[in-house]
């Protein structure tokens, strides 16, 4: 394959990094999950600079938990911005392939390698934002986006605290953006949708 850097078969999917012009790509069973500058490690995806949005909430940096790692691009974004970045990964290769093929560095996060429902039942750490990025190519974790699991995340927001998720979906009147805001809004009392 014409750009080809890296593949490897993970306990959760096939992962490619491939070079494109002046961009390189994360593809996890075909869908892409990341894109960037080569030369800036900037971020080519739209949503990376909407998520940007919840920084405009806070007066200052605070503390990020990041579900979901892809390519780094987002914690880039934030550790860029002066905020402390937690970040959960449950695939071991995609962490590695954001290390080695994404420029991203041990002092821009600490990873946990685990997913990211049971991070939050075993780990007691508030949050000022906790972002949601942990949707795969086919399907969305569907333990991380039950009322249950709001509840949970709720429970690691600081008061004040927001919660910001990244949902592919057909069109933005999709059900699935529809059913999960209806979830989220069970436990969280303001909800947006920002299509992109």
């Amino acid at each position: 394959e014409k750009g080809l850097i890296a593949i490897e078969q993970s306990a959760y999917g096939e992962i490619r990094v491939v070079d494109l012009d002046e961009t390189r790509c994360m593809i996890i069973d075909g869908g892409t999950h990341t894109i960037v500058d080569t030369a800036t490690w900037d971020s080519r995806f739209a949503y990376v600079n909407v998520l940007d949005i919840a920084k405009g909430f806070f007066d200052r940096p605070g503390e990020m938990l990041l579900m979901g790692l892809g390519g780094g691009s987002v914690v880039k974004s934030f550790k860029r911005d002066g905020w402390s970045v937690d970040a959960v990964e449950i695939d071991p290769v995609v962490t590695k392939m954001a290390r080695t093929h994404f420029g991203l560095r041990p002092d821009e996060a600490v990873i946990y390698e685990m997913d990211a429902r049971q991070f939050l039942i075993t780990h007691d750490k508030t949050y000022d934002l906790i972002v949601m990025d942990a949707f795969g190519s086919s399907s969305i974790p569907f333990h991380l986006v039950t009322a249950d699991a709001f509840g949970l995340i709720r429970s690691h927001l600081v008061p004040g605290g927001i919660l910001a998720m990244n949902v592919e979906a057909v069109g933005w009147h999709d059900v699935i953006v529809r059913s999960l805001a209806a979830t989220a809004n069970r436990q969280f009392e303001h909800v947006s949708v920002l299509p992109i």
